[in-house]
């Protein structure tokens, strides 16, 4: 699991706070002096959890110490701002992706607000100690990095450890940079930077941004740039499952001298990977999308639709077929409607493709809604699928909107077998838009096999009979060592790749455990990344929270963690 990126609408209230909104909820409220120091948050985990503790001077300025704090914990984060605001001394910054499950900072000294001398970056992932894994140095009078440099890639994250090495002269990068995968310190791509402007020149390897090779998602971009801009034929080149044979996907052309996109082209879907091997397929025209784009799977040779973009304006017109944002071969969902100058219209669709004729028309559809047709906003019964929407979590949300907003009562649905099961709910605020009055609501990490609910503004958890594929999951111990199951029916897939899972951990013959302090189910999600199966057993007579994932079993009570390897049980 990594941390998610979320669209954030902002709000400022007759209070003079911004307010974080999602989905009619606040997650954050902040009391902003200056607007320079206003910035959006994308990570939803630090939204939802993350706050900052500190004083204000008389100009509502930071003064003195100022310390994070995760779900009530303090961090060892943080540091001083002098008396203008600006920070001081030694800090330790959070990094732009930092959760609980993967807590990256920057390590280093201010002056005067601005960062000077050598400065660390580190991670610390569950259990484990803090590890540098890049830095470098900033010049002391101007702020600016110099010298041998390490960085992250932008969306670097547990599945996609993406590191750039090079040089920078006066804030500017230069020479030859390497692009490594940090997970086994292999060379995956690099290119060379202008010795005078630090624009990307000559021959370069680039790795997509979620290069993952424990996912099989080895995709590289490999062409030319001249001062900073492509040029000529790029290649999209993938490498198969046994990493030994190497594919293009797509040939895509660069003006030489705009840099613009010409003629056909090849683009990939964001979530591309071994299970969902989607590209986009048309033309560009002076920069723009024109004509016919047609969206295909390349492993399957299966067409998913796709729609037309006007040939003067590049924007989508007409009837489109959209695949869904977690498409993948077992979730073959998409959105079937029409757009008119960039703006969805009319009614909108959501269903499965019908890739089998055992579903019939009408059971493959899951959602459905109607857009205003004058500026697009959701209007009247809305049927819509939870942003996590996946096999493992069909949740669903059923409710009405008004221009945009949702209002009055909405019901929380999840698909049970055949069956649909309302399990949540509340109300939102007509004029506002706002969640109101008692609410019933998911847990974070709704899966399937956890059907955790929160219920009422104190947000209290229930926690029912854990289930696996509808059925009640049973599990008991023999001589101490070996745990059995015994269960009607056993769902196997995992929220996650199993190999993402087996690379991840790599258990000694020894015994660990550890005092836990932040919420069980958060602690699973974001340290086990995923699990195969779940239930209740029991040991000495005593009921533990079981978990097996692959060969390794976990049992877990009052968040002591007891570790079984193989068979064999390791005592303190």
């Amino acid at each position: 699991m990594s941390y998610k990126k979320t669209k954030i609408n902002l709000k400022v209230s007759d209070q003079g706070e911004v307010l974080h909104l999602k989905d009619g909820e606040i997650l954050k409220r902040e009391v902003i002096s200056n607007q320079n120091e206003m910035e959006t948050i994308f990570n939803l985990e630090q939204l939802k959890h993350l706050r900052w503790e500190g004083q204000y001077g008389k100009q509502n300025q930071k003064i003195g110490n100022w310390t994070p704090v995760w779900n009530e914990n303090v961090l060892e984060a943080g540091g001083n701002y002098n008396d203008f605001g600006q920070k001081e001394g030694i800090w330790v910054d959070l990094h732009e992706n930092y959760w609980e499950g993967q807590q990256i900072t920057y390590r280093g000294e201010y002056k005067i607000g601005k960062k000077v001398g050598k400065w660390k970056i580190e991670i610390k992932q569950m259990m484990s100690d803090p590890k540098i894994i890049g830095g470098g140095q900033y010049k002391e009078n101007t702020g600016e990095k110099i010298g041998m440099w390490k960085e992250l890639n932008e969306d670097f994250d547990q599945c996609s450890q993406i590191v750039y090495a090079g040089e920078y002269r006066d804030g500017k990068k230069i020479g030859q940079w390497t692009i490594m995968n940090l997970d086994n310190d292999k060379t995956i791509g690099g290119g060379n930077f202008d010795e005078e402007n630090g624009l990307k020149i000559g021959n370069w390897i680039q790795p997509h941004n979620k290069f993952n090779e424990e996912r099989f998602c080895e995709i590289k971009f490999v062409g030319q740039y001249n001062n900073g801009k492509k040029i000529g034929i790029w290649e999209i080149q993938v490498e198969s499952a046994g990493r030994k044979n190497l594919k293009i996907i797509g040939l895509n052309s660069y003006d030489q001298e705009s840099g613009q996109e010409i003629g056909k082209q090849t683009e990939l879907f964001e979530n591309f990977s071994n299970s969902c091997q989607i590209i986009y397929h048309g033309e560009y025209k002076n920069g723009k999308k024109t004509g016919y784009w047609q969206t295909l799977s390349i492993d399957s040779n299966t067409d998913f639709g796709g729609g037309k973009y006007d040939e003067e304006t590049g924007q989508k017109n007409g009837q489109w077929i959209e695949i869904h944002e977690n498409f993948d071969r077992h979730l073959p969902i998409g959105y079937y409607g029409s757009y008119k100058n960039g703006i969805k219209i009319g009614k909108w669709v959501t269903k499965y493709f019908e890739l089998n004729t055992v579903m019939q028309s009408d059971q493959a559809i899951i959602g459905s809604g109607n857009y205003d047709e004058e500026n697009g906003l959701k209007n009247g019964d809305w049927l819509e699928l939870d942003e996590n929407f996946w096999r493992g979590c069909q949740v669903k949300y059923v409710g009405k909107y008004k221009n945009g907003k949702k209002y009055g009562s909405w019901d929380t649905l999840h698909q049970r077998q055949k069956d649909e099961v309302k399990i949540g709910g509340g109300s939102y605020d007509e004029a506002t838009g706002l969640k109101t009055g008692i609410w019933v609501e998911l847990y974070e990490h709704f899966y399937r096999n956890i059907p955790i609910v929160f219920r009422g503004v104190q947000k209290w958890c229930e926690i029912g009979t854990f289930q696996i594929g509808g059925f009640e999951f049973h599990m008991r111990l023999q001589d101490n060592i070996n745990l059995q199951c015994q269960q009607n029916q056993v769902s196997n897939y995992p929220p996650f790749e199993i190999s993402q899972c087996q690379s991840k951990w790599n258990f000694q013959s020894n015994y660990i455990q550890q005092i836990l302090k932040m919420n069980l189910f958060i602690l699973i999600s974001s340290f086990f990344g995923c699990f195969l199966q779940m239930s209740i057993c029991q040991k000495n007579n005593e009921n533990y929270l079981c978990f097996q994932l692959n060969r390794l079993q976990f049992l877990m009570k009052n968040y002591k963690i007891e570790f079984q390897q193989f068979q064999k049980v390791f005592n303190p």
